[in-house]
C-alpha cells in the first residue's frame, strides 16, 4: 500500500511514492481529468504541454516511419508518467516529444502544464 491512507488503489504508483510533503507541493500543480480512448495526448515533434501522471488506463506511444506507417513503441499504465522529457529539459524552451501518445482504454490521469511542473519545487527540496 502507498504512503499516503487517501491514496486508492487505482491511482498513479509514481505519485503514490512520494513522500507527503513532496506530494503535498505537487498536488497544487495536478489536474484530475478524463482521458477517452484515442485521445491524444501530444504529437511527435512537437512542444509538450502537459506532463500525464496516468491513474488508469492505458497511454500508447506511437512512432510513425518515413513510409507513414506507424508502429507502438511503448505504453505507460498507472506505473509511469507520460510528457517526461520536460523534466530533463534544461533549456528555456519547452521540449518537443519524440512519439504520438494516444490513449488505448478510457481513464483517468492527472496532469500538470510543463510550465507549473518545471516552477514545481523540486521533491527533497
Amino acid at each position: 500500500m502507498s504512503r499516503r491512507q487517501t491514496t486508492k488503489m487505482h491511482a498513479n504508483r509514481l505519485l503514490a511514492l512520494l513522500p507527503e510533503k513532496d506530494y503535498r507541493r505537487l498536488h497544487r500543480h495536478l489536474e484530475r481529468i478524463p482521458l477517452t480512448y484515442r485521445q491524444s495526448l501530444y504529437r511527435a515533434r512537437r512542444p509538450l504541454g502537459f506532463v500525464y501522471f496516468i491513474e488508469t488506463g492505458v497511454g500508447s506511444l506511437v512512432n510513425t516511419m518515413a513510409n507513414g506507417e506507424a508502429a507502438e513503441v511503448g505504453t505507460i499504465g498507472n506505473e509511469g508518467v507520460s510528457g517526461c522529457r520536460c523534466c530533463w529539459a534544461t533549456t528555456a524552451r519547452r521540449p518537443v516529444s519524440m512519439y504520438r501518445c494516444l490513449a488505448k482504454v478510457c481513464a483517468w490521469r492527472r496532469r500538470s502544464s510543463v510550465r507549473n511542473w518545471r516552477a514545481a519545487p523540486r521533491c527533497g527540496r
